[in-house]
């Protein structure tokens, strides 16, 4: 199926939502419009494991992929970009 440019928008923003919850910190901190594409585009610089290391690398997995500078490597849902996270967040 063709991809739904908005769906894709609502993941990557979610995405963003969840890094700052889980880590307390934003993915990117840009210092300009251009700055923030360019951030965007290099990807995750930190996974979430890195700052708060109790967190398994599923959720840095999640998260890379919500981020994904394309639009078409994110979760093609928001439903489904959630429903992943509590898998991610169980202790092992």
């Amino acid at each position: 199926g063709s991809l739904n440019q908005k769906s894709s928008t609502d993941v990557y923003s979610c995405g963003i939502v969840v890094f700052e919850m889980l880590t307390g910190k934003l993915p990117f901190l840009p210092g300009s419009i251009v700055e923030m594409w360019q951030l965007q585009s290099e990807g995750l610089k930190k996974l979430p494991s890195e700052i708060r290391p109790e967190l398994s690398p599923a959720i840095d997995n999640i998260l890379l992929k919500a981020l994904a500078y394309e639009p078409e490597e994110r979760f093609q849902d928001v439903l489904d970009f959630g429903r992943s996270i509590p898998f991610a967040l169980q202790p092992l």
